[in-house]
């Protein structure tokens, strides 16, 4: 009881796994001023998603296709919150719960971007909680987006130094890399001994 990977693993839908759309970065780029249309896009290695909006004064216009058939098209009400020194930060207001958030999420059990708390979304490192092999797997994964690479379990090898990195900066990371493959190595047979004996 309580041994090495005893911890429940949650059948919840991670954040990671979901487009989300980010007001701190809306802002940043200028898409909330009014009138600006804009689409956003995301790819991974086996899909790719795009949406379209227009933002209006208290609200952001999505309009996008759901499943190439179905045409989903809705506002997202801006919250604006004046802050002690002047000026005002943006929220989004859920279109379900109407609560403030920074993000909205889409997932594969809704149509419609909401708030992480009306997706029933959790945060992938939670969904790890009591196995090892996957917060060390996501370590890696980590260390060698660091460094501009992909890593892809046996076949990986340590990237070359970046162009504008610091010597003692890469050598670092490089430990860092080889510490957290000798641990996954050590790990893995561990849990390979277990299912055997």
């Amino acid at each position: 009881m309580g041994g090495y990977g005893s911890g429940r693993c949650s059948r919840k839908t991670a954040v990671e796994d979901c487009l989300s759309i980010d007001i701190n970065y809306l802002n940043k780029k200028g898409f909330l001023k009014e009138g600006c249309q804009f689409t956003l896009r995301w790819s991974r290695d086996d899909w790719s998603a795009s949406i379209s909006a227009k933002a209006h004064k208290d609200y952001i216009f999505l309009y996008y296709t759901v499943d190439q058939e179905k045409g989903i098209n809705y506002n997202v009400q801006l919250d604006k919150v004046p802050m002690n020194l002047g000026g005002y930060k943006n929220y989004f207001k859920c279109p379900k719960c109407n609560s403030r958030v920074e993000k909205i999420y889409k997932s594969s059990a809704s149509d419609y971007f909401l708030c992480r708390d009306c997706l029933d979304l959790v945060y992938r490192s939670s969904k790890e909680s009591g196995d090892e092999l996957a917060k060390v797997r996501r370590k890696l994964d980590k260390l060698y987006s660091k460094l501009g690479g992909k890593w892809r379990g046996v076949y990986s090898t340590i990237p070359d130094k970046p162009k504008n990195m610091h010597q003692r900066t890469y050598l670092g990371i490089r430990k860092d890399i080889i510490k957290q493959e000798r641990l996954l190595d050590e790990l893995f047979c561990m849990k390979a001994e277990d299912l055997i004996g």
